[in-house]
This record gives structure tokens, sequence and C-alpha cells, in this order.
């Protein structure tokens, strides 16, 4: 922020990064400049999206990924062919859905 201050946001490649990003940039008092976006939608990072400290966080679906690779795993061992890429989801979690993000009916 030093370097940079025209910065306007910050994208982290996990959620502790990004409450690690929104602490400084409160700590500068430039909340209301700096958008933040984490990734991973930890219940921590969804508690500061609800309440608009975050701007959002990116949430994956675990479970469907679990799921999918067993069955994936199970046609290779069956000799079956499978998909060369397997995407499972990603959900942009925002204030505006975090309610329906964090009620688990989401991304099943």
């Amino acid at each position: 922020m030093t370097a940079h201050k025209d910065l306007v946001g910050v994208f982290a490649s996990n959620d502790m990064m990004a409450m690690g990003a929104q602490a400084a940039v409160a700590g500068r008092k430039l909340q209301d400049k700096v958008a933040i976006v984490g990734y991973d939608a930890i219940p921590p990072a969804l508690e500061m999206v609800k309440d608009g400290r975050l701007g959002g966080t990116v949430a994956q679906f675990p479970g469907k990924m679990g799921s999918m690779g067993v069955e994936y795993a199970v046609r290779v061992l069956q000799g079956q062919a499978v998909p060369k890429i397997v995407d499972s989801g990603t959900m942009l979690v925002t204030k505006d859905n975090v309610d329906l993000f964090a009620s688990g009916t989401y991304g099943k």
C-alpha cells in the first residue's frame, strides 16, 4: 500500500491471506477504497463477507471433489475412460449470497 497508493483491490490465494490483507487495509483506514476477495470460504471469512469487511470469497466444493475423485478412480480401475479435465465448480460468495452458501444447501 505504501508503494501502490492507488491500490483498489486485493485477490488473495486463500482466506487467511485475505484476512491479513483486510487487517492491513483497516489499519490504514482504507476499507472503503480497497476491495478484498479471498479463496476457500472458511467460516471466519464468511463472517467478514457478511459484515462487509471482505468483498467476497471463492468457494470450492470439497465433498463434490472427493465424490468425483472416487467415481473417476473406480472408472479407471474398471478400464473406462475419464475426462481429461474435471471441474467440480466454484462459487463467488458475496454479501448477497453468503447466507445461502452458509446454509449448506448450495453446491451439493
